[in-house]
């Protein structure tokens, strides 16, 4: 096909996406469900309308998934994850991604060998792929209803470093059965060691990449257009060069880049750059989910899926079990060994049921050779998977918050709600008057503005005086002090490591104040409380009695004099 061709049918699928999510904005359908649904009907209708037989090459394939999807998706989901509360829950995510995953292998692979009579090795390839999550439906729901922070972490943190798991384990797995090793003690240790060295490989050449890139972007003062540029750049570069020239995980390398740039890179450009970079990559994101799913919807064949319906759903029945196995066992026992805060059942139930399938899965069976026995049995078996996940799973998580009672306001958000609803009535109560008497709007309409404006915003008043507590106001008095800081750092009275500093000291006050913990101290903690000084005092102990230190010595206290006085100068401006 030629390349104009190709290029009129992207854009006449990326029209059809976009005009599909403005008709259908008020109806509760997820928008990558809608494309898939979107996506089986142009299939269908490919039979019977001759013009539309040029669509039947824009099928999935591992090439596009792999070389143009994944990095993309990967780094914007890495860039805009809450780094702390990812590291906070490092190890659930984490416990998710590695024990969870190989558990679920197991018992799914377990399961169709022994139900369907598939060889053990190839069984448990299967187990691999459709155990690799997918949950871009259930986020973009979660930031709609606004489900709780760590809930949407978790999630969305799984998935990333679950689906560097599945393609390790599917990589390894493959190379067994095309040369023909039996699984064994043996095989099993081989393939253990492979893992480790992949995985861990992989976030090592992610973070050098993301470190390197946020030095260089900070050292050359760089503008919005090279910013925009490298973050594409580390991208692409991060995942190419560890998967394929390195030969370690790729998307362990790009999630590692993201976040480096996210921590090292975002805080040290200026304020007004952060939503343009952060919008930017959601719009590459938009587009990037948008070809995906509708694509996964043009390489589904109905007429073979219900000619395997029975396989198909005996498999999304061991699929759901072995996920509920791993999310209702591992993620409470993690949880409780390291001493985690409680994550409720309804958190747990939307983590079972959010497991979704999506695009990675099919890419990752329609890897495996033709060659291979079974492979036909395999694709239709994960695009059966994947179409439930996407239509059912997806569909009813809505309603499924909803019963949880996971979609209404907190006690802490409904005052902040009313605060800021206060504000705005008198915003407008003063603008009014300042039209009225500009004489923009004649005395007449002007009072029955107001009364309009008094009426709405009447009991509001009452509401947040009777309802605001030590706690309300002790978190109110936090969000007026990372504004203060953020202007600071923005204007330049402080640099980045008081910014950084402070902005750490603020984070754990909020965290424990929320957690119900001891009322804090008036004055912020002292700086051996941090990670940046306790290194600095654990340097010390070897460099302070050394001859050659005393210059360098020297010059560490003079730059520590200079952050205690900015620190001084922020701690007068943020409790002003």
């Amino acid at each position: 096909m030629p390349l104009s061709e190709i290029i009129l049918i992207s854009m006449g699928l990326l029209a059809v996406a976009t005009i599909a999510a403005g008709l259908f904005r008020n109806f509760s359908i997820p928008y990558t469900v809608l494309l898939v649904v979107i996506g089986i009907a142009i299939a269908e209708l490919e039979r019977f309308w001759p013009s539309l037989q040029a669509l039947e090459t824009f099928v999935l394939t591992p090439e596009l998934v792999f070389f143009i999807f994944l990095p993309a998706l990967i780094f914007e989901s890495g860039l805009s994850l809450d780094a702390r509360q990812l590291m906070k829950d490092l190890a659930p995510v984490l416990t998710m991604a590695v024990p969870a995953l190989l558990i679920s292998t197991t018992l799914v692979g377990g399961a169709l060998w022994l139900l369907l009579g598939i060889d053990l090795t190839t069984a448990l390839l299967f187990g691999a792929l459709i155990s690799a999550t997918d949950p871009v439906a259930v986020i973009a729901l979660f930031k709609e209803l606004g489900a709780p922070l760590r809930l949407n972490v978790l999630v969305e943190g799984e998935s990333l470093f679950n689906d560097a798991t599945a393609i390790v384990v599917f990589s390894i797995l493959l190379a067994m059965i095309l040369e023909g090793t039996e699984v064994s003690v043996m095989s099993t240790g081989a393939a253990i060691l492979q893992f480790f060295i992949v995985f861990v490989g992989g976030a090592l050449v992610g973070a050098l990449i993301g470190l390197l890139v946020s030095e260089m972007l900070y050292q050359l003062k760089s503008t919005i257009s090279a910013i925009l540029s490298m973050s594409v750049v580390t991208a692409y570069a991060s995942f190419i060069l560890a998967e394929h020239v390195l030969h370690v995980s790729g998307v362990i390398a790009t999630v590692s880049a993201a976040l480096m740039l996210s921590i090292y890179g975002m805080s040290r450009i200026p304020v007004n750059v952060k939503p343009i970079v952060s919008e930017t990559w959601e719009f590459v994101g938009l587009v990037a989910n948008s070809f995906l799913f509708l694509l996964v919807g043009l390489s589904i064949n109905t007429s073979s899926l219900i000619s395997h319906l029975d396989s198909i759903l005996v498999v999304i029945v061991i699929v759901l079990l072995a996920r509920a196995a791993t999310v209702y066992s591992l993620v409470p026992l993690t949880v409780k060994f390291f001493h985690l805060p409680k994550l409720s059942i309804a958190d747990r139930h939307i983590m079972w049921w959010g497991g979704l399938k999506g695009g990675l899965a099919i890419a990752m069976v329609l890897s495996i050779p033709e060659s291979l026995p079974g492979r036909e049995l395999l694709i239709n078996l994960t695009l059966g998977v994947v179409v439930f996940t996407l239509i059912v799973n997806a569909w009813s998580i809505r309603p499924l918050m909803h019963l949880l009672k996971m979609d209404r306001l907190t006690e802490d958000e409904q005052f902040e709600f009313e605060r800021e609803l206060h504000h705005a009535g008198k915003q407008s109560a003063k603008l009014l008057r300042q039209y009225r008497e500009l004489g923009v709007l004649s005395n007449q309409l002007g009072e029955k503005l107001n009364l309009k404006i008094n009426e709405s915003f009447k009991n509001l008043s009452s509401n947040i005086i009777t309802k605001s507590s030590r706690r309300q106001v002790f978190l109110f008095s936090l969000k007026a002090e990372f504004d203060a800081l953020e202007q600071l750092y923005s204007t330049g009275i402080i640099d980045q490591y008081t910014f950084l500093n402070i902005k750490n000291i603020l984070q754990t006050d909020r965290e424990k104040f929320q957690q119900n913990e001891t009322a804090l101290e008036d004055d912020m903690l002292l700086d051996q409380g941090t990670l940046f000084h306790r290194l600095e005092l654990w340097i010390l102990q070897f460099t302070r009695e050394k001859n050659w230190a005393i210059p360098f010595l020297s010059h560490f206290q003079s730059l520590r004099l200079k952050q205690g006085i900015q620190r001084r100068i922020a701690d007068i401006v943020m409790s002003s």
